[in-house]
């Protein structure tokens, strides 16, 4: 996955680079299906905001934070990309479905006739 962290107004320590790696392989390694991951920290007046795009097949995400700590600011976008991705995955749907035909004959196969829970009735009773 292609990871592009930035900041404007200000330069990334080494330190903090290394934690938004450590956070974007976490989320990496849940959703497969990502490509790319771009982190933008802006550093305003008396906060920073933090914005984190994640790409990938067919979805597009986007969370924004803002707080005076950078990695509370950090942390508070990564929960809600994680958020906004696991609800996509649960939302997913499986298309292997099995087909109606393959259903009746495993329902026939496994009937359980009359005679026979009569049959196990009485065994029972004597």
């Amino acid at each position: 996955m292609e990871k592009i962290i930035a900041g404007r107004h200000m330069s990334i320590q080494e330190r903090t680079k290394d934690y938004i790696n450590e956070q974007l392989a976490r989320i990496e390694t849940d959703y497969e299906k990502l490509t790319s991951a771009r982190v933008v920290i802006d550093k305003g007046k008396a906060e920073f905001e933090v914005e984190i795009i994640l790409h990938g097949k067919k979805i597009k995400y986007t969370a924004k934070s803002s707080d005076r700590v950078v990695h509370t600011a950090l942390n508070a976008a990564i929960d809600k990309v994680d958020r906004q991705l696991r609800k996509h995955l649960d939302k997913a749907q499986d298309h292997n479905h099995t087909s109606t035909s393959e259903i009746e004959i495993a329902s026939r196969e496994s009937a359980v006739t009359d005679e026979e829970i009569e049959e196990e009735a009485l065994k029972l009773l004597e």
